[in-house]
């Protein structure tokens, strides 16, 4: 008889006895720490893993395959063809769960392999740049967090008559902390109700197990997928690390233990009791042949589409697994309604941990017998809370049973206890028996030993007892309306709100107080405390108008981490929620949104990403299509051994950090007339010398968002020679790693005239150009970035070598050589003299167009407004002219409807205003009095005028003054 006979043999017993005693069992996680991973085998070699946008996905005529423009990057890459993670999943009928939080899409997402691992960090590059991906990520492998000690003896058991008849009872310690006696006695939970334990597999006839196994009688063994559902024979459960139907543990034990502690079946005269009692274990194995836990999160995907109604995560990373696992974890609680339960780590740190740091997840720290954090167990303020995980006893090999440690172990204590409530409070989804948990638990803080973890081990200590029999509220902060992008532009010294919707998960609250603080010194709060009123269970309410007000300190570091926490009270102080959650200020790096234009701006003045993080950045759009740019930034060089610059380095993947930002960029909107400014300064050393290449460079981004300078922006780079050697040959170049959906088509040329290198399709439009703006000599080089026609190769590293000799070269078309080759553009301002102390100007536009033409009229303009910001106050308040130096000012300048003329008190007498445009033609005159206005100003309209450059004159006996205008 095989084990699938004898199980149903054993089957048909228990269905006979559940005849005869019907009541029987009826009661009720980028790029930046890439390397680093690998290191430290926290990845998948080759593998990467990427979300196509709703709106890319929309334009597919095959929802099984990827955009055009990945595909040809893969292909670049000679991978196989990208597969869909989840080849059964559908996009979700509804878009919001009822907490109003986005349900998650797995249709979209799609995994690929590199032949050569060390292409994946260029190949992920490339595949975020392309604007057509939520997120493209590595394959992350968490790890088990448990280690385990032999149980020395079965013999000298003693049965309690008043508990469970199981032989090893009297070592389940926890039991009794977790107040399982006092629980069972109200409900054991139900068979119905489902533990799906995703490991590394179990003992199916471990004799503790057998009887508690959740099998698929859909699906018997029979070479069939008799229940549709894409897996043969998944009776057991599934095997997801090695594909097969039998989830039998191969290279580790850990999920065998792991599953007896919330399943292993009670009363039954043998082992242990299980947490969960009548509940059944789903086994979910997800590791390799190796032993990797590779299968993770897509085994929690398994186990949700199976219907579990909990499930246990005893692994994890302090790499975050990205929004991959994010979206998997919101799929599992918010589309398919199951608990995930999982450990918070076993690193004795405060560092999130993942998935347990992931929202909606209940993460588990360990406790010892006398509910004290154990030596081992992670501690941070995304806890939710602990359980016991020390010298815990449960199921291991040989129908044996072993002492585990670790938050392995807490995790499915509270997996367990999940499951009871379940079955008892059938009415609850899965938030709400989260938040029970957390709100029922004892509080553990105050205990000696706890006191330097107060506020980072959760709730308290998990209580079985009171979660059945205590209702109270609880308020969570099920949205977030502050937008974490907005936050990323605070800066030293600001005041912002923090908005949110709250919402009460469980019983009515009658007067609900909430309190902000924060891990961080450098913020304080105006306002830290809020007084909500009631809350009805399930309403959704939220502070707008009534927010957190929060001030940043004068030396707020760069992309510093906050850690803020909002702790809910009811009238009568008892606490009834807590929620943590992290945003990054100060960021060093800002996106604009200026008309069709869409970019961002870094803090070292590159374009398009905050480089080498390709998440942080929108690229280079147009009309929000696809991004054009892989790469934007600036070239300094003087020699082969004297370059700084801000682009990519000489290391695939790798980027130049030569020039260190010491201003963060900032974004002005003085008027709204006026542009829109990224100003901020870096300072510039080259590695190599002698004498290193030492420079400061400070720059300006300039936006409009109207015609007829929608199309473009400019970049003003001012640099100074800080040493004391002078720079002979000094060259100054904007280089653009360009993107183009077809790269077949994809070429670069130079446009003489307009000092115009631009790159296009040559199957028409997308024209995106660079423009030399200031004077003097000019190089362009056209870059086949993989050698094409014996070009530079850049695609295996842009050495400094390469940069300077770029600088001093030219090259004047690219991509007509070779199919399928990536190209660049490096236009060059030089060659100059700089002295030590001298400062030079250079300046670029970048321009974007549908057709050339469009973009060489454009150029024109980009000169006109460019010698505007170059010599115009644009911001200068309607005030008193210091000392009379100039006998008028005007604001604003530029101008867009009206402007304000200030006249000094020098003035007496008449005088002729006017005004002309570019070729002096009058446009209009007007006589005037200053004197006898008693202000000295007067209004100009300047509404029904082109967009351009015009002449303000004043003429009088004593004057003959000429102002430049820039009329937007």
């Amino acid at each position: 008889m095989n084990n699938y006979q004898k199980i149903v043999a054993r089957s048909l017993i228990v269905v006979l006895i559940g005849l005869m005693y019907p009541l029987y069992g009826q009661v009720d996680y980028l790029f930046m720490d890439y390397h680093k991973a690998l290191e430290q085998q926290a990845v998948l070699p080759g593998h990467i893993i990427f979300r196509i946008s709703e709106d890319a996905a929309s334009a597919l005529d095959d929802p099984q395959t990827v955009p055009r423009q990945i595909q040809v990057l893969l292909d670049q890459n000679r991978t196989e063809r990208a597969f869909r993670v989840f080849p059964r999943h559908r996009p979700p009928a509804e878009k919001f769960h009822r907490s109003g939080q986005r349900l998650s899409d797995l249709s979209r997402i799609f995994e690929v392999v590199v032949p050569e691992p060390e292409q994946v960090l260029p190949l992920m590059q490339k595949i975020a740049a392309s604007g057509l991906v939520d997120y493209v990520q590595p394959r992350f492998i968490p790890e088990t967090q448990a280690f385990f000690t032999q149980y020395p003896s079965r013999s000298g058991h003693s049965r309690e008559a008043y508990f469970p008849n199981d032989s090893l009872l009297h070592e389940q310690y926890y039991l009794e902390n977790i107040a399982a006696f006092q629980a069972w006695a109200i409900s054991k939970g139900d068979t119905n109700t489902v533990v799906a334990v995703v490991d590394t597999g179990v003992d199916l006839e471990h004799p503790d197990l057998i009887d508690a196994i959740f099998y698929n009688w859909d699906d018997p063994i029979n070479g069939e997928d008799s229940d549709n559902d894409g897996y043969v024979d998944n009776f057991y459960g599934w095997d997801l690390g090695e594909g097969n139907n039998d989830p039998s543990f191969n290279r580790s034990a850990h999920g065998l233990h792991v599953s007896g502690i919330a399943t292993a079946t009670a009363d039954n005269e043998e082992g242990i009791a299980g947490v969960g009692f009548h509940s059944r274990l789903l086994p979910v194995k997800i590791d390799d042949e190796f032993g990797r836990l590779v299968m993770a999160y897509e085994g929690v995907v398994y186990a949700a589409d199976q219907g579990a109604h909990v499930i246990n995560c005893s692994w994890g990373s302090h790499f975050n697994a990205g929004p991959f696992g994010q979206d998997i974890i919101n799929y599992a609680v918010l589309n398919r309604d199951a608990v995930v339960v999982a450990a918070a780590g076993n690193a004795n740190n405060d560092r999130p941990f993942y998935p347990a740091s992931f929202d909606h997840t209940v993460s588990v720290a360990a406790t010892d017998s006398l509910d004290i954090k154990t030596h081992f167990s992670t501690y941070n303020p995304f806890v939710d809370v602990s359980a016991p995980g020390s010298a815990v006893l449960s199921t291991w090999v040989y129908n044996g049973y072993m002492l585990g440690n670790g938050t392995s172990m807490a995790s499915p204590v509270v997996a367990g206890a999940a499951a009871i409530l379940r079955s008892h409070f059938p009415q609850l989804d899965a938030l709400q028996i989260g938040a029970l948990i957390r709100m029922s638990a004892d509080p553990i803080d105050d205990l000696e030993g706890n006191q330097n973890y107060a506020g980072q081990l959760g709730f308290g200590r998990l209580n079985m007892f009171r979660a059945l029999t205590e209702n109270r509220p609880f308020i969570w902060i099920p949205e977030h309306l502050t937008d974490e992008e907005w936050l990323a532009d605070v800066r030293p010294g600001d005041t912002f709100p923090l908005e949110m919707k709250l919402q009460n998960l469980l019983a009515p609250a009658s007067s609900v107080k909430a309190v902000l603080t924060a891990n961080s010194a450098r913020v304080s709060f105006i306002t830290d405390t809020l007084h909500m009123g009631a809350i009805d269970s399930l309403e959704v309410i939220s502070n707008t108008g009534n927010p957190f007000w929060v001030k940043t300190d004068d030396h707020l570091p760069v992309n510093h981490p906050v850690i803020f926490t909002v702790t809910f009270f009811d009238q009568d102080d008892q606490r009834i929620g807590r929620q943590s959650f992290i945003r990054r200020l100060n960021l060093n790096y800002v996106n604009v949104f200026a008309g069709p234009i869409t970019t961002t701006v870094s803090a070292r003045g590159a374009i398009g990403f905050n480089y080498p993080d390709y998440s942080q950045g929108k690229g280079l759009l147009f009309n929000n299509a696809y991004t054009v740019l892989k790469s934007g930034g600036i070239i300094l060089g003087n020699s082969t051994h004297q370059v700084v610059d801000n682009v990519y380095g000489s290391m695939p993947g790798m980027f130049s950090q030569s020039l260190r930002p010491e201003i963060l960029p900032y974004v002005q909107y003085d008027d709204p007339h006026a542009p829109i400014r990224v100003n901020g300064s870096v300072r510039g050393h080259s590695a190599t010398g002698p004498p290193p290449l030492d420079v400061t460079v400070d720059y300006g981004v300039y936006f409009w968002d109207e015609d007829p300078a929608e199309d473009f922006f400019i970049i003003r780079y001012e640099i100074t020679n800080h040493s004391a050697t002078p720079y002979q040959n000094f060259f100054a170049g904007f280089f653009a790693d360009w993107l183009l959906r077809n790269a077949k088509l994809h070429r670069a040329a130079l446009h003489v005239p307009a000092r115009l290198a631009y790159s296009y399709s040559d199957g028409g439009g997308h024209y995106a150009g660079i423009q030399l703006l200031n004077d003097g000599g000019m190089r362009h080089y056209a870059f086949d970035n993989q050698g094409a026609q014996g070009s530079m190769r850049i695609d295996n590293g842009f050495s400094d070598f390469k940069k300077y000799t770029a600088l001093t070269s030219n090259r004047f078309n690219a991509g007509i050589y070779q199919a399928n080759n990536d190209i660049s553009s490096l236009i060059t301002s030089g060659p100059h003299v700089l002295l030590p102390g001298e400062s030079l100007e250079v300046a670029f536009a970048i321009h974007l167009a549908d057709e050339l033409q469009d973009m060489l009229s454009n150029t024109e303009q980009a000169l006109v407004y460019y010698r505007a910001i170059a010599d115009l106050v644009t911001d200068l308040p309607p005030a008193a002219i210091d000392n009379c130096t100039e006998p008028i000012r005007l604001y604003p300048n530029p101008v867009k409807d009206q402007a304000t003329i200030v006249f000094c008190d020098n003035l007496q007498g008449e005088y002729m205003l006017s005004l002309h445009d570019m070729q002096g033609r009058p446009v209009w005159h007007r006589e005037i009095s200053p004197d006898r206005d008693a202000s000295r100003e007067v209004t100009i309209a300047f509404d029904g005028l082109k967009g351009g450059i015009y002449l303000l004159r004043l003429q009088g006996s004593d004057v003959n003054f000429t102002l430049r205008v820039l009329k937007m």
